[in-house]
């Protein structure tokens, strides 16, 4: 059997002190501030396991089970979060969970992306060969 070792991200010492938390708090209370670390960590995992980013709709699966919680209850908390500026507007608007570190890998893969397909582009003309007729 084989270990995986521990998986981790990283983490503000004083994110419990910034105020988009704050407000998390004043109208969720630790619950709400629950639900965004354990939103958080799922976030890190989807990256972790290769994909981009996570879909709100599995954001809310996963963070309602995770937490024992109501799929309905998760959701509200987790909009709670997203009105606070704990996740990145426009990717929630779009159905993808992102805080501003999962927006920043979002943006690098799409610039990698762009990058690999102009290099495509790139080595496929210069391989084609003008028809040269003796």
């Amino acid at each position: 059997m084989s270990r995986r070792g521990i998986r981790w991200c990283k983490l503000d010492l004083d994110m419990l002190r910034d105020p988009k938390v704050q407000l998390v708090l004043d109208e969720a209370g630790a619950e709400g501030v629950a639900v965004w670390i354990a939103a958080i960590i799922e976030m890190y995992t989807a990256i972790n396991d290769g994909q981009v980013f996570i879909g709100v709709d599995s954001l809310t699966r996963r963070v309602a089970c995770d937490l024992n919680l109501g799929k309905i209850r998760a959701k509200k908390l987790l909009k709670t979060c997203e009105k606070a500026g704990l996740f990145d507007h426009e990717m929630w608007a779009e159905g993808r969970a992102a805080n501003e570190r999962v927006a920043e890998f979002y943006d690098q893969y799409l610039r990698k992306c762009d990058r690999a397909e102009k290099a495509r582009a790139a080595r496929d003309a210069s391989n084609i060969k003008p028809d040269i007729k003796p």
